[in-house]
């Protein structure tokens, strides 16, 4: 016997929804407070690519009196985002589970479980596999030898603005699979949509990745490449339609 959702009068719910707000906004500011006092540490993290790259020959500059602050506010804002976004999800998750049928929760939970996971995995390849790369590209176009050296001097903002998109990017394509899977679940699409939407598919990867990366081949096969994999992956798991369904349609 399926169990039914279980049922609360509206009082209940907005009781719930503010207390699990309120523990979501507390867990954000904590981290933002944590990210602020750490500011430091994480801009060194996402300048180490250029720093191995420009082989110390390099600076960051800012233009603006208040540019290099907004700029560790901005990492301190998004250091809370990643930092709480699981327990925001699990907030979330736990005030919907009640309304859930069982089959419905374990939909839910799988999604909300892998999501943060396949972000952060994203973000890591990101950083670890296209960001040398891209920058040692920039970098390709200086010119020390010219009349007047060619030299790069990046603005913290906008280097910060560079990297901090190119990693959220990465973490949304990751999320690729769950795309799939709820497709899937909902009985959306099945192996012979799969095949049929194959080479269109293929087409729109190298697209995206000649659109949201940067203008290096390298980045823009790597991102083609794993958009691929997911979709063929989704294909090996994706159910034959049945027989008799063939036969009406």
């Amino acid at each position: 016997m399926v169990k039914s959702p279980t049922k609360k009068n509206l009082s209940q719910h907005l009781l719930e929804f503010r207390q699990r707000f309120i523990k979501s906004l507390i867990s954000f500011f904590l981290f933002f407070i944590i990210g602020y006092f750490f500011s430091i540490e994480i801009y060194n993290f996402l300048l180490t690519p250029l720093e191995i790259r420009s082989q110390n020959t390099h600076r960051i500059i800012y233009t603006s009196p208040i540019e290099a602050f907004l700029s560790y506010l901005k990492l301190s804002l998004i250091f809370a985002l990643f930092c709480s976004f699981p327990i925001i999800i699990f907030q979330f998750y736990s005030f919907i589970t009640p309304a859930l049928y069982k089959k419905e929760r374990d939909t839910v939970i799988i999604i909300f479980l892998l999501s943060p996971i396949l972000f952060f995995i994203g973000v890591a390849v990101c950083y670890y596999l296209l960001l040398p790369v891209a920058l040692k590209f920039f970098l390709s176009f200086e010119n020390i030898n010219a009349t007047i050296p060619v030299i790069l001097e990046a603005k913290i903002s906008e280097y910060l603005k560079l990297i901090l998109n190119v990693l959220f990017i990465f973490g949304v394509i990751f999320q690729i699979p769950l795309l799939f899977l709820l497709l899937i679940k909902f009985k959306k699409i099945d192996r012979n949509s799969l095949k049929k939407f194959r080479k269109y598919y293929i087409i729109l990867s190298f697209l995206f990745g000649a659109i949201f990366t940067p203008p290096d081949i390298f980045s823009q096969i790597l991102v083609a490449a794993i958009m691929i994999i997911f979709y063929e992956i989704t294909f090996l798991f994706a159910k034959k339609p049945n027989k008799s369904q063939n036969s009406s349609g």
